[in-house]
């Protein structure tokens, strides 16, 4: 807390209502710590004398209590002196938050809850000065939204889970070191949704608890078709999470991850090539994850250079994420290496993975041509110098010129090392630069820069 933060919230009056005399205690010294001034009822009868005798800054009440509840006492509240009401609750109060966020409730605290939990909602329920409000932020932007059935049953949890109760109001449901327990938060989700939420700053530790269960499905791919299935669109799914960036307009992110989605979903009706997409995402976890991001990235350069054709966009995003489906025919030790650390036997080996993948899908007859371009010439380049033909710009297919942006940008912002990853304008100014001038499409840079409110235009190469 600030200082200018704490000053304002000094002398405040606070009642505590909580039919639990120890926590009644624990609360009240707590505040007095903080310089507030509170008071103790431990019913909400004894709260509605002390109220009609004093005006109170704050009131903090459990729901749960013998006679009136703090739902009852919210309700008497409002009608006879307002204001401002935390409450106090634990996740199976789940079912009076909706009446309560009706009738005003400022926030809600879960049991149990630390200090910190505590000062900050006390000063969420006061006026700031503009630059020290710590809630100044947006809450809905601070939490991404996760399925309950992506959770992990059994398993004690690295971080806290989350209700949206209404627009930027959340209630923590589990905390974390709580064992997630599936049974209880189903029959509290039909209550509320499907769905349920986690910060944004705890998204990896999501990801890493996850990935003992992913890790499990890849040592028995051998599983039945709907735990592949379940497996492909779990992970799918955290990685467009993890790719979404505020960098980008946020409904043609929307549309392009629609479209991914749709696609994923498409490839995972036929066995075919629902296997060679748990190949891909078995063969390594960033393998998979920069499928997904040419994929993106391939339809929001096409959205972004003009291009509104539902089948082109639709080639964009199949032909993303299949094409580098030929290097799961190659040696894992060989993927680990930089291109420049391969010997060139190495080098010859790896730069077959284009020809393999395109053979892989031509055994699929409803894999449109355009795709089979897409993936056989993703590596070629306006100067003719790439693989596997050494195509000049007028012989590779715009659609083809266009992956082959996605997949260098891809490659620049999400390393497979420690290397340093580039920032998005980085990249584009490294793509853009005199020695890359005419490696690649002007057209499809011009959309990536665009996708990122940057502007490019062609020069003329330095003499």
């Amino acid at each position: 807390m600030t200082d200018s933060s704490k000053s304002k919230l000094e002398g405040k009056k606070i009642l505590i209502v909580d039919d639990d005399p120890e926590l009644g205690k624990i609360l009240s010294d707590r505040l007095v710590h903080g310089s507030h001034l509170p008071v103790v009822a431990e019913t909400a009868k004894v709260a509605q004398q002390l109220i009609s005798e004093k005006k109170f800054d704050l009131v903090i009440s459990d729901i749960r209590m013998p006679g009136m509840s703090g739902i009852q006492l919210l309700h008497w509240i409002r009608t006879h002196c307002p204001s401002p009401v935390i409450l106090i609750s634990g996740f199976s109060d789940i079912t009076g938050k909706s009446e309560a966020n009706d009738l005003g409730a400022m926030a809600y605290l879960t049991k149990p809850f630390s200090y910190d939990e505590l000062i900050k909602t006390i000063q969420s329920c006061f006026p700031q000065d503009p630059g020290t409000n710590p809630f100044s932020e947006d809450p809905d932007s601070s939490f991404f939204n996760i399925q309950i059935k992506d959770f992990i049953q059994n398993q004690k949890l690295q971080h806290d889970i989350y209700v949206r109760i209404s627009e930027n109001k959340y209630l923590k449901a589990y905390q974390s070191g709580d064992e997630f327990n599936l049974n209880l938060l189903s029959a509290s989700s039909r209550l509320i949704s499907n769905t349920f939420y986690v910060r944004k700053s705890d998204l990896q530790k999501y990801k890493e608890f996850n990935l003992i269960f992913a890790n499990k499905i890849k040592q028995s791919i051998t599983s039945n078709r709907y735990t592949k299935i379940n497996f492909i669109k779990k992970t799918s799914d955290m990685v467009l999470q993890k790719l979404y960036t505020t960098n980008v307009p946020f409904d043609s992110f929307s549309q392009a991850k629609n479209l991914v989605i749709s696609t994923i979903n498409l490839l995972s009706e036929s066995t075919y090539t629902l296997e060679l997409l748990c190949n891909l995402a078995n063969k390594s976890d960033f393998l998979y994850m920069h499928s997904i991001s040419v994929s993106l990235y391939s339809v929001l350069i096409g959205i972004h250079s003009g291009w509104k054709s539902p089948p082109v966009l639709f080639n964009l995003s199949l032909g993303g994420l299949m094409h580098d489906v030929g290097k799961t025919t190659l040696p894992q030790e060989l993927l680990d290496k930089h291109e420049q650390d391969m010997t060139p036997e190495e080098v010859i080996i790896y730069k077959t993975h284009s020809q393999k993948g395109f053979e892989l899908l031509s055994e699929i007859k409803e894999i449109p041509r355009q795709v089979l371009q897409l993936v056989l010439e993703h590596h070629e380049n306006c100067l003719g110098t790439g693989y596997p033909s050494k195509f000049k710009k007028t012989e590779i297919s715009p659609l083809s010129r266009t992956m082959a942006v996605a997949n260098e940008f891809c490659n620049l912002v999400i390393k497979n090392s420690n290397d340093r990853e580039l920032s998005y304008r980085e990249a584009i100014l490294e793509m853009t630069s005199d020695e890359n001038l005419e490696v690649f499409d002007e057209e499809a840079l011009t959309g990536l820069s665009k996708l990122f409110g940057m502007s490019y235009s062609k020069r003329k190469k330095s003499a």
